[in-house]
């Protein structure tokens, strides 16, 4: 009647690479924040993703927990995995865009001393989000049901929407 993990080391895959201030960090299904190729912190998930926004550097996965990476400490808990972030500029401040198996881009504003609050939660598909990317005034995803679309970061507003855009 209990685990016997003996023996079982976590994997080395990796989900993500980013580059801060000449400082490689890697994660990935074992949750173990690589720094420089050393171990610095566990999350204790799988995670999907880094982003670096302004001083943060975030991570998230199959938990539905948006880590801060460096410390572990949970700044959201969502109700389904996930996937995939983006960051951007409204109005002089950062956002970040996280991407949800359940479809949804979590849209958080980032204060000066690096605490997130969730602006909105944008319903765009019914299937995983399997990637975001911002420009100056577009958010573009990417679906796991082969649609894409953009939003308008202004308002979030939906400016297109194209099914069967990929067969990936």
């Amino acid at each position: 009647n209990l685990w016997n993990l003996d023996g079982i080391v976590p994997a080395n895959s990796l989900n993500a690479i980013t580059v801060v201030d000449n400082t490689q960090y890697a994660i990935g299904d074992a949750g173990l924040l690589w720094q420089d190729g050393k171990p610095s912190a566990s999350l204790g998930s799988l995670c999907n993703f880094l982003l670096a926004a302004d001083d943060l550097l975030l991570s998230g996965g199959q938990l539905g927990r948006l880590f801060n990476a460096r410390s572990g400490e949970v700044l959201y808990q969502h109700y389904s995995p996930l996937n995939c972030a983006t960051s951007f500029r409204r109005n002089g401040k950062t956002y970040i865009a996280i991407g949800t198996y359940t479809g949804e881009a979590l849209i958080f504003a980032a204060d000066d001393s690096g605490e997130l609050d969730l602006v909105t939660s944008l319903k765009m598909y019914d299937a995983a989000i399997k990637g975001l990317v911002a420009s100056e005034d577009r958010l573009f995803s990417v679906c796991a049901s082969t649609a894409i679309s953009w939003h308008a970061i202004s308002d979030f507003a939906l400016i297109r929407s194209i099914d069967h855009a990929h067969e990936r």
